[in-house]
Formats: structure tokens, sequence, C-alpha cells
């Protein structure tokens, strides 16, 4: 899918619309490209699936979290206090 400008606006608005005023609960780091937040917004705890490779950057809303790491990543341990949405 191409990624121009009305894909990127439309994109945005959505997550504007689903995260705006949440609070992020937890997020889950299972393999070190992969980021999984997990926000408390509206009522619902929508999943934002975040995956960082070189070759297929992507957001993904409402996918099935994984389960998490026995031992957590010192970064998905920071992460929640220096997000805001």
């Amino acid at each position: 899918m191409p990624q121009d400008a009305s894909t990127l606006r439309h994109f945005s608005r959505e997550l504007h619309a689903a995260l705006s005023g949440g609070k992020v609960n937890k997020t889950i780091q299972p393999p070190r490209d992969e980021v999984v937040i997990l926000p408390y917004a509206g009522g619902q705890t929508p999943k934002l699936f975040l995956n960082t490779p070189t070759t297929l950057a992507r957001a993904v809303l409402s996918r099935p979290a994984p389960t998490a790491p026995a031992v957590p990543l010192a970064f998905s341990l920071l992460l929640p206090t220096r997000l805001s949405l």
C-alpha cells in the first residue's frame, strides 16, 4: 500500500480518534523490533502494534496482544513514562 499524504492523514485521524485522551497501561516488547502499547482510552483498551524493521515499518490497531516475555527489556519499562496520548 502506498504511503501518500492522503493515506497518512486518514491513518492519523483513525489513531487520534481511537487513542486521544488515553493513558498507557502497559507496553510489551516481544522481539527487539516490535512494541505493543496497551492504552486505556474511552472505556476501551485498543492494542497499538508498532513494528519497526528497516524494510517494513507499520502500525496496526486492534491486533491480539502477544504474551509478555518473562524478563521485560528496559525500553519497554521506560516507554510508558515518556508517552502521552
